[in-house]
């Protein structure tokens, strides 16, 4: 009886809307596929297939830059393909937190035309993940792009 009442209580207080949570509404979230993530001047940067990017001095503040210049909310959880450029390597763990796991990942030399990288890796997926990085898998392939014409070395 008494799990009852509470029951009845919660459903009231989300119907009247006085609950604690605040949802989202779907039509402001920017959903992004693949994200460039590159280091300009000691600052990480990122950059979106959607056009959107952010900077800051580590991963988190160039997250929260990236949010922060988008008009909607920007969903890193959509990502699929994550490029970091070579010499980026070593922002790759303060990555883990903002993709998904199963996000697949390649080095790029050079800032890429992301749309025709994103396109080349919608049919050619690198054979790494970011799990499979975390867990141990050092060999990142390179992607290697001229023009509409890519390459991905394992």
């Amino acid at each position: 009886m008494k799990w009852c009442m509470a029951v009845l209580a919660v459903l009231l207080l989300a119907m009247l809307g006085w609950m604690p949570f605040e949802g989202t509404d779907v039509a402001t979230l920017e959903p992004a596929e693949m994200v460039y993530v590159y280091i300009n001047k000691e600052e990480v940067c990122l950059q979106t297939d959607g056009g959107w990017s952010g900077s800051g001095k580590s991963v988190a503040e160039a997250v929260t830059d990236l949010h922060a210049s988008t008009p909607g909310r920007v969903f890193l959880q959509t990502v699929d393909f994550l490029l970091v450029d070579k010499a980026s390597q070593k922002v790759l763990p303060q990555l883990f937190s903002y993709l998904r796991s199963g996000c697949g990942l390649a080095l790029i030399d050079g800032r890429p035309e992301l749309k025709n990288a994103l396109a080349y890796l919608r049919t050619h997926r690198p054979g790494l993940t970011l799990q499979m990085y975390r867990a141990g898998a050092k060999n990142i392939p390179e992607l290697i792009l001229r023009g509409e014409e890519g390459y991905l070395i394992e």
